[in-house]
């Protein structure tokens, strides 16, 4: 059958003579001249889609990094000034337990300013357990019992592992215990 379908095909060529072979020559030539064009037109439409695309991406990648860049700093400061106000009202809440030297007014404005900034900065955490220690201060002032200054110790204790939490240490692992209220 191969030799049917190569004589025939001999035939064709031999009844055509040269142009036959010219004819197949310039069509074979003709045709890789138009394949490379339409390939070479489809990778043109092919780069210009590609360089296309890799614009709006580094356009998405800039905006994306510029409104990351401004929320982190929004973070940071948010947690700086948190920080800040935590010092202030550690060191001012100290005053009010029993062992400390007593409380100066100078003292009660330094706590009632930390108090206040409280509210702005510190987590709805902070504030409830600062509100349970302040509550227990006011009735102890007016009724002093050794019961509740271990209670506002604790208190105090357990202001400062929530105030340690919401300052970046969310996943703390001290105890009350692991604080020791000292007075020198």
């Amino acid at each position: 059958m191969l030799q049917e379908v190569l004589a025939v095909a001999s035939t064709v060529l031999l009844s055509l003579g040269g142009a036959g072979a010219i004819i197949l020559g310039l069509s074979s030539w003709l045709g890789r001249v138009w394949a490379e064009k339409i390939l070479q037109n489809a990778r043109y439409e092919h780069e210009l889609r590609v360089e296309k695309l890799r614009a709006q991406l580094q356009r998405d990648v800039e905006s994306e990094l510029e409104r990351l860049r401004y929320r982190n700093h929004g973070e940071i400061d948010e947690m700086m000034r948190t920080r800040e106000v935590y010092q202030c009202l550690v060191t001012s809440m100290r005053v009010f337990l029993s062992g400390s030297s007593p409380a100066t007014e100078q003292d009660k404005k330094e706590f009632l300013a930390a108090y206040d900034l409280c509210h702005l900065w510190a987590s709805d955490q902070v504030i409830k357990k600062l509100g349970e220690f302040l509550d227990l201060m006011v009735k102890h002032s007016a009724l002093p019992d050794p019961a509740n200054q271990i209670r506002l110790r604790v208190l105090y204790l357990e202001c400062l592992v929530e105030m340690r939490r919401d300052s970046g240490f969310g996943k703390t692992a001290l105890e009350l215990s692991d604080y020791k209220v000292v007075s020198l």
